[in-house]
């Protein structure tokens, strides 16, 4: 089974957060934390890990925060995954059979591309979903 890991996880949910509030003032890691349930603590060495690869940035003072370095449309969720674990390939193994060898490469194009999917389509299936959202009393 594949298996994403928390901090993973949590990395995806704090940059989807970002995406949401594109366009408005910063996000500060503590409203993120709440939001998303994330630790405030850990979220922040992720925020950092996450600056540094150049998918947030920060802003300093009583307004600072995070917001995202790039619009959410030219974020894929893949960048957040590589920045937190490392790239997704499988092992390089130089293989005699090329059926095999043509087949490990579709599993591994299979396993990258629900990943290559942009921030901005996920903001946009929350704000769906959110709208869809029946109250009753």
């Amino acid at each position: 089974m594949f298996t994403l890991s928390t901090k993973v996880v949590y990395g995806i949910a704090a940059v989807l957060e970002l995406a949401m509030a594109e366009g408005k003032a910063c996000a500060q890691a503590k409203e993120i934390a709440a939001a998303q349930g994330i630790p405030e603590d850990y979220l922040r060495q992720l925020l950092a890990l996450l600056k540094k690869a150049g998918i947030v940035e920060s802003a300093r003072g009583s307004q600072g925060g995070y917001v995202l370095k790039r619009p959410a449309s030219e974020i894929e969720v893949s960048e957040v995954i590589e920045c937190l674990e490392g790239r997704l390939n499988f092992t390089r193994v130089k293989m005699k059979n090329s059926t095999l060898a043509s087949y490990l490469k579709r599993c591994e194009k299979g396993v990258r591309s629900p990943f290559e999917v942009t921030f901005w389509d996920l903001a946009a299936e929350r704000q769906r979903q959110e709208k869809n959202v029946v109250y009753h009393i």
